[in-house]
């Protein structure tokens, strides 16, 4: 075969001797929208799992804890001073 089309393919799907497409099929613009959109949701990282309302507040809790003992010592001053000092 040499340059012409492959037999029940038609004109647009001729291929080259290394055996790839030399014209892609026509997709119209609607149709590469929809294709798009579907690989990108097959690449996201999965969701993570929902927690009950019992392990957010357990959570919450902790997270608290850990900023309230984080807290400044008096001998630091507080952030709104630090804001307001000029150099």
């Amino acid at each position: 075969m040499r340059g012409g089309t492959v037999p029940g393919r038609g004109a647009g799907a001729a291929r080259v001797d290394d055996g790839n497409l030399k014209f892609a099929p026509v997709v119209s613009e609607r149709t590469r929208a929809k294709l798009n959109r579907i690989a990108a949701r097959r690449t996201r990282p999965a969701k993570p799992k929902h927690r009950s309302l019992t392990r957010l507040r357990e959570d919450w809790r902790a997270s608290a804890r850990e900023f309230l003992a984080a807290a400044p010592t008096s001998s630091t001053p507080p952030l709104n001073a630090l804001a307001l000092r000029r150099p």
